[in-house]
């Protein structure tokens, strides 16, 4: 299983309304799932690491108060040799700085899962886009 991960489109302070409400940031995020396996996939499960929006500061030591994680169970199919693509809009995420691979689904009921030997961790590429 490969896995690409690029910001959408905005610059990353994208406002979605809700009932004519205050705006909220979401980060969006564009995910390229693709398996090279012999199994179809069926469901990824991933965590998003990122921030939230509220101010901090560089110190000595790391400030965690402005971090934000969120875990995703994605139903998705993947057939061997193929790929699959999804958008994400995460809310309250200003930044998303990692992504990880928690567990793969595949068809026959078994699954791979990310331990301390076989950690699965990926950034979004760099490029930010912020126009379409």
């Amino acid at each position: 299983m490969s896995i690409r991960a690029q910001h959408g489109t905005g610059d990353g302070r994208n406002l979605l309304l809700k009932n004519g409400q205050m705006p909220e940031i979401a980060q969006q995020l564009h995910l390229t799932f693709r398996n090279a396996g012999s199994s179809p996939v069926v469901g990824i499960e991933i965590t998003v690491h990122g921030t939230n929006g509220k101010g901090s500061m560089v110190q000595a030591q790391a400030n965690l108060a402005n971090q934000i994680k969120r875990t995703l169970n994605l139903t998705l199919e993947v057939t061997p040799n193929d790929e699959a693509q999804l958008d994400l809009s995460l809310r309250n995420f200003t930044s998303v700085n990692q992504v990880d691979l928690d567990t793969i689904s595949y068809a026959d009921g078994s699954a791979w899962k990310s331990s301390a030997a076989q950690a699965c961790h990926f950034v979004p590429e760099a490029l930010m886009l912020t126009g379409k």
